[in-house]
């Protein structure tokens, strides 16, 4: 993929952070060791020990800011590494500004 598509496809800053993140699934599994790896206005992507299927629906929520960020996301992506799960989801039926506070108040960390 040359510059100009890896430019393309990232239509929003995605700022680097490493903070727990919780994944409640269709099944209701709750990965409260998944951590946080970046997150941008369109979604975020998190390290965890379940691989999810491309496409699945899940509920994301930041506890660690002064008022929990709760968001549906549909997993876009899933890549094994170092024995983990990397999963990159995009925010599904979420309030943009809720999304916006979230976003800065992690990024003020």
């Amino acid at each position: 993929m040359d510059t100009n598509s890896k430019e393309i496809l990232r239509l929003f800053k995605r700022s680097k952070l490493d903070l727990p993140v919780i994944v409640k699934t269709g099944r209701s599994e709750i990965l409260e060791k998944a951590s946080l790896k970046d997150i941008g206005l369109g979604g975020l992507s998190f390290r965890s020990s379940l691989h999810l299927e491309k496409g699945a629906i899940v509920e994301i929520t930041l506890p660690n800011i002064s008022t929990a960020f709760h968001s549906l996301a549909k997993v876009l992506w899933t890549k094994k590494e170092d024995g983990h799960y990397l999963t990159g989801v995009e925010f599904y039926l979420h309030n943009e500004k809720q999304v916006l506070e979230a976003v800065q108040k992690l990024q003020n960390i």
